[in-house]
């Protein structure tokens, strides 16, 4: 049976035929190659980030959040179990967003003037909601598919101030500030898309990344990639140096081979989460892999036998939002801790009784207590109003 020893540090517990990788979210760009290897039952493992108790029978464990998929696609022996949350698994261009956002925030030349501020980015996510909200039958404060939020029910450009600037409008340069951001990073000589624009609604942690006098993860670049300390980041280009990028860490960094079949194939059980306004690993980009994996297997049942993806409104990086964002993730201990209610717990079941989770109850806590449940559904389903009761209890909606 799987255990956790804090609310955020993952292992195996005492069981004698399941191993589990736990994948949280964080980490920095280091790929696979910090995967913990397989150590045999009864050790205790320790990393880094501070030992666990004694009292605990470990098999294994693994931290940050592309590991999971690392594991996965490299080795596929090594695991019986995978949580990853908030994968990241596109590392290299990941990083490619990260420069573009933050060039298209600054005058070229400028490292530390902001065009947009972080007051008028959290501005956009309050109008956004507000037009959006009920569009999922609910009035919640929470948008269950920010794609929903069209430019027919959401536009950018109905923030423009009339005159001057104010708190509550954009100026012409802010607005074109978010529509590059939400257009996302292309190839400027192929127009090809290379990471997708940031979702509406994931506004109010754009700035999270836009670093204060150079790019968030500059080092990246700097040190990895171009192995120069003196690199100067406004000369980035979005052909040359992608396909530099590409060739010379690709391999370590990103965890992209959607061919999961060995995995699979040793009877292997992944859960996915990811953030509907996470502001760091587009949930985009995340729904891009698992369709990958989909087209792969062939049928919609294949990837159900063995890969669920659970989407969670409102979620930032990982954890956090005004929603129902604790499910036994990050953000703290699940208030009940059973398979309805806990997503390590619901692994171990599928990974030693083969029930595999179709949905997992999501709660908000506030001071310790529980004020909204919701189910998180697997991907491609959405939690559906059933149109009667309470909507902060989970048992009013079904997955459609």
């Amino acid at each position: 049976m799987f255990t956790r020893s804090t609310p955020s540090l993952w292992a195996v517990a005492g069981a004698p035929l399941a191993l589990a990788l736990l994948a949280g979210c964080g980490g920095n760009d280091d790929g696979g190659s910090t995967v913990v290897t397989p150590k045999s039952h009864g050790e205790l493992v320790t990393t880094g980030n501070g030992g666990y108790s004694p009292a605990l029978s470990y098999r294994d464990m693994a931290y940050a959040m592309k590991q999971g998929y690392a594991e996965m696609q490299r080795y596929p022996q090594d695991f019986d179990g995978v949580i990853a949350g908030a994968p990241g698994n596109n590392r290299v261009r990941l990083n490619i967003e990260f420069m573009h956002r933050v060039m298209s925030n600054r005058n070229p030349g400028d490292n530390s003037t902001l065009i947009m501020t972080p007051a008028k980015a959290a501005l956009i996510t309050s109008a956004a909601i507000a037009a959006c909200d009920a569009l999922d039958g609910v009035t919640d404060g929470v948008m269950e598919d920010p794609r929903a939020c069209t430019s027919a029910q959401f536009n950018v450009d109905a923030l423009l101030c009339q005159a001057g600037d104010a708190p509550t409008c954009l100026t012409a340069e802010q607005v074109a500030v978010a529509r590059t951001t939400y257009a996302g990073p292309k190839n400027l000589r192929t127009g090809a898309q290379l990471y997708p624009g940031l979702v509406v609604g994931s506004e109010s942690g754009w700035p999270a990344y836009w670093g204060t006098t150079e790019p968030v993860r500059a080092d990246f670049w700097r040190l990895w990639t171009y192995d120069n300390p003196q690199w100067n980041w406004w000369t980035f280009d979005f052909d040359r140096d992608v396909v530099f990028a590409d060739a010379k860490v690709g391999y370590t960094v990103d965890q992209n081979n959607a061919d999961l079949s060995a995995f699979k194939a040793r009877s292997g059980k992944a859960i996915v989460y990811q953030g509907w306004q996470d502001p760091v690993v587009n949930p985009v980009d995340t729904i891009a892999y698992y369709d990958k994996v989909k087209t792969g297997q062939g049928a919609p049942a294949e990837i159900d036998s063995f890969f669920r993806l659970f989407l969670v409104p409102d979620m930032g990086h990982c954890a956090g939002g005004a929603g129902a964002t604790n499910f036994g993730n990050q953000s703290a201990p699940s208030p009940l801790v059973d398979v309805q209610h806990d997503v390590l717990t619901a692994l171990d079941r599928w990974v030693e009784q083969g029930t595999a989770p179709d949905s997992i109850v999501a709660s908000r806590v506030v001071s310790g207590s529980t004020v909204r449940t919701r189910p998180l559904c697997a991907y491609p389903k959405k939690a559906v109003y059933r149109g009667t009761g309470s909507t902060d209890d989970a048992a009013n909606f079904s997955c459609q």
